[in-house]
């Protein structure tokens, strides 16, 4: 193989491990249209459409059969997790066959749920505001991480930085940093 070959293998195979949707949040091959967006949801959706949404954990009650998600809606990316760039869109009310650790699934935390159409809506309230909110009955609930670090810049010799003599190893001036939150 030429040199350029192995470059393109090497980046094909970079790239595809960059938009990897975790396989319980995979959509089967013979359900191809499977709704991503709350808008799209919201517009006459039949019961049990496939759908595919995340966002923010803002409340969880467990039930005597079932755990109850409200959730806060993020658009998400082609890799399924939730856009943290954006800012929320919308309710929506998961309902989880399954126990869900409330120490685990805690509000605030990003989540991406796969799952059905339930129902129009249910009746919530925010506080004292009365809401109707969308109903979805997940197959999979996948939690993610995120990892914040902080962007320091490189610093090369600081003679270039300040011109006079007496400057050296001292900056005179504030530095910025930049905090970086990547969801995984």
């Amino acid at each position: 193989m030429t040199k350029r070959a192995n470059l393109f293998l090497l980046a094909a195979l970079l790239l595809s491990g960059c938009a990897t949707i975790p396989p319980e949040l995979a959509i089967n091959q013979e359900s191809t249209s499977v709704i991503t967006r709350l808008s799209e949801w919201q517009q006459d959706t039949p019961l049990n459409t496939p759908l595919r949404l995340g966002g923010v954990i803002a409340s969880v009650d467990n039930l005597t059969d079932s755990t109850r998600l409200t959730i806060v809606y993020l658009p998400t990316k082609a890799s399924a997790k939730p856009d943290i760039r954006y800012e929320p869109r919308g309710r929506f009310i998961v309902y989880s066959s399954t126990f869900l650790d409330p120490v685990a699934y805690a509000p605030g935390r990003l989540v991406t749920v796969l799952g059905r159409a339930k129902k129009t809506t249910e009746q919530s309230k925010q506080g004292q505001y009365p809401l109707e909110l969308p109903v979805m009955q997940a197959q999979a609930v996948h939690l993610w991480r995120v990892e914040r670090y902080l962007d320091e810049p490189v610093l090369g010799s600081r003679i270039f930085d300040c011109p006079h003599p007496r400057c050296f190893g001292a900056r005179p001036w504030p530095m910025r940093h930049k905090v970086i939150e990547i969801v995984k």
